[in-house]
């Protein structure tokens, strides 16, 4: 039978190059016909006399991929014709809920470009910045994200990105993440024997930058934030264990820039440092300490990552806190 699909068929490819793609178009034929029910039961579901169906609407939405819900949005746009730049499931589920329950769902039927850009003009539009969410964004995503942000932006809007972040920021800060924005992050793997000679230079960066207060001097901040955007989270991580193993009767690394750095430009610092799911473990922890939680950043972290993450999620967040955390979730937002 092996010998059989390795033989070429009448078209001159192997039977089995042959079969593995009949199976590829049953499988997109079936998932076009899942998102052909899928938008349907979105339109019964938000149509409700009463009140709407969630029962129905979160067994779709929550059930499906990123992907999958591009296809919902594909069918959907043929069978009810809305033109919006955001989708059809995204409008849809913005004009039937409300409250941080509708905006997690809205957030997660976006595609992630469509998400990154709303991100984008949530955290610039309005009164002041939120300069939290705009690390988010230029700390965490790729550098081939940020730059399909960047074009979406550019395309919608009459100012170029670049400026209308030097209107939203200032000093450090505003440094930090327009040297992302044009040179990009760095993506390297760890180098440990490198990781040596950087961790002297950020030490020597330091003790020979101390300004007249307790801050850094302004050129030595730059030279920092340089080797922080420079390198990847797993460099700096690097950097940071030869840094305390080098000197261990100072302070870490992390609490000496907390401490050193402009305010915002350090929490930039940090956010650079952490992977994506570290970062959103961190988010997550953030939005539920003190009294009550933040509902809205709980939905943004959702809302912003995709079914396959869940599970890294959870073990990342156990790891990291020693807490599980959906019991963390049932507790604080019921």
């Amino acid at each position: 039978r092996l010998q059989s699909v390795l033989e070429k068929g009448p078209d001159g490819k192997p039977e089995l190059q042959n079969l593995c793609e009949d199976i590829a178009e049953e499988c997109r034929i079936s998932l076009d016909a899942i998102a052909i029910r899928d938008a349907i039961a979105v339109e019964v579901a938000c149509k409700g006399v009463i009140s709407i169906n969630n029962d129905l609407l979160i067994n779709v939405v929550c059930n499906r991929t990123k992907s999958q819900i591009g296809k919902i949005d594909v069918a959907a746009n043929k069978m009810f014709p809305d033109t919006t730049a955001r989708g059809y499931l995204s409008k849809k589920l913005e004009k039937a809920i409300s409250g941080n329950y509708g905006r997690f769902l809205q957030y997660y039927s976006e595609q992630l470009p469509v998400f990154h850009y709303h991100m984008l003009r949530t955290a610039m539009d309005g009164l002041g910045s939120n300069k939290d969410l705009l690390d988010d964004l230029f700390c965490i995503l790729s550098n081939a994200q940020i730059q399909e942000m960047r074009e979406t932006f550019e395309k919608g809007s009459d100012s170029k990105l670049g400026d209308r972040l030097k209107s939203e920021l200032s000093g450090k800060h505003e440094e930090l993440i327009l040297r992302i924005l044009y040179r990009g992050k760095g993506e390297n793997p760890a180098d440990d024997e490198k990781a040596i000679s950087q961790a002297e230079e950020v030490f020597n960066i330091i003790k020979e930058g101390k300004g007249m207060v307790m801050g850094l001097k302004s050129e030595a901040e730059s030279k920092l934030i340089e080797i922080f955007v420079d390198n990847s989270s797993a460099q700096l991580k690097a950097i940071a264990r030869e840094y305390e193993k080098a000197h261990p009767d100072e302070y870490s690394l992390e609490k000496t820039i907390m401490s050193k750095c402009s305010r915002q430009c350090n929490e930039a610092m940090m956010c650079l440092t952490r992977t994506p799911l570290e970062h959103w473990c961190v988010r997550l922890r953030e939005s539920t300490d003190g009294l009550g939680s933040s509902d809205k950043k709980i939905a943004r972290v959702f809302g912003g990552l995709d079914k396959c993450d869940a599970v890294p999620l959870v073990k990342t967040y156990q790891h990291k806190y020693s807490t599980d955390l959906a019991s963390m979730l049932k507790t604080e937002i019921g």
